[in-house]
């Protein structure tokens, strides 16, 4: 009896197994499929589009958009509470962050260098070099180490680069700003507003008060 008893126990433990082993790739399959879902869904994301009136969120200077000249340099944001900002140049993007602790970001977001397609900030290879883009710093991104590696043996006095040389580089110009009684960086903005025309005189004058 006892001998019967231990196969029957031992045959329910053998189905409970089976049973287990046949759940847990179901489960598994059904993880991959959100994943992808997922996946795909984040790859189909429409972001933003600065328009021909966006002006940067950091130094209230002109966004450009993706069919104009210096388009590739603008960059963009999403704080917390699903409010989009815009900047004309990834140096403003960091120093507004610097400037505002309490402004949480959940995205931050920078142009390909060849394609305009909106790239992670954090994602990109990120090239500087002797460059003009619109506060002059310089810096252009990529999503692929191809076309990084063709802008570094192409352009002058192109280098590696990375988020915190960002930051240095823009901080630093920050911190002299305020040192020297004047604002954000609304000088730095002025080759290429006489280039394109998108400022007056009576702008620049008032800057300059400032």
């Amino acid at each position: 009896m006892k001998k019967w008893l231990f196969l029957l126990v031992a045959m329910f433990a053998l189905a409970a197994c089976s049973n287990e082993g046949e759940e847990k790739p179901k489960e598994d399959a059904q993880t991959e499929v959100e994943n992808g879902e997922q996946a795909k869904e984040h790859a189909n994301h429409v972001h933003a589009e600065p328009d021909e009136h966006t002006e940067c969120a950091y130094c209230n200077m002109k966004v450009y958009m993706e069919n104009e000249e210096m388009g590739e340099f603008s960059a963009q944001a999403t704080t917390a509470d699903g409010e989009v900002l815009f900047f004309d140049d990834a140096g403003c993007l960091v120093n507004f962050e610097n400037d505002n602790e309490d402004v949480k970001l959940t995205e931050r977001l920078v142009r390909d260098f060849d394609t305009k397609e909106w790239v992670a900030l954090e994602d990109a290879h990120i090239a500087h070099a002797d460059i003009a883009t619109p506060m002059k710093y310089g810096n252009a991104f990529f999503n692929n180490e191809e076309g990084f590696n063709k802008f570094l043996e192409s352009a002058t006095d192109a280098k590696k680069s990375s988020v915190d040389e960002i930051k240095e580089v823009a901080f630093a110009r920050a911190a002299k700003k305020k040192e020297m009684g004047g604002g954000h960086d609304h000088g730095d903005h002025g080759d290429h507003d006489m280039d394109h025309g998108d400022h007056d005189m009576e702008d620049e004058d008032e800057h300059k008060n400032h």
